[in-house]
């Protein structure tokens, strides 16, 4: 499935704090500006580099408050213990990633042109 990305200005790879939260509770949803948020992320490139999957929190089993409230944003929680992540939290995150993807590719594509 090919996917078509959210529309996003070159500005946006420059923000950082609140006004990249305002922009992805904007453009995308609360959920998910809470989800990276809680997690520490402040920039899109904080996202861009990350080793991590900002999603495999779900996978860790804690009792931390902190934790069960970006699960709950995020997921739900089966039966059997375990998470799955709603559908739409990640279409937003597939969608965030790949805009921010392909406006870093064509900014740094610009740049050295």
């Amino acid at each position: 499935m090919t996917m078509n990305n959210i529309p996003i200005d070159e500005n946006v790879l420059q923000l950082k704090g609140t006004f990249f939260y305002d922009f992805l509770e904007h453009k995308f949803s609360f959920e998910l500006k809470e989800i990276i948020r809680l997690q520490g992320y402040s920039s899109p490139y904080s996202l861009l580099y990350s080793n991590n999957q900002f999603l495999d929190f779900i996978h860790i089993k804690s009792d931390d408050p902190s934790i069960l409230i970006i699960k709950r944003l995020a997921a739900f929680h089966r039966s059997d213990d375990t998470w799955v992540v709603k559908a739409g939290i990640q279409y937003d995150v597939d969608q965030l990633m790949s805009s921010l993807r392909q406006l870093k590719e064509s900014v740094t594509t610009l740049h050295c042109k």
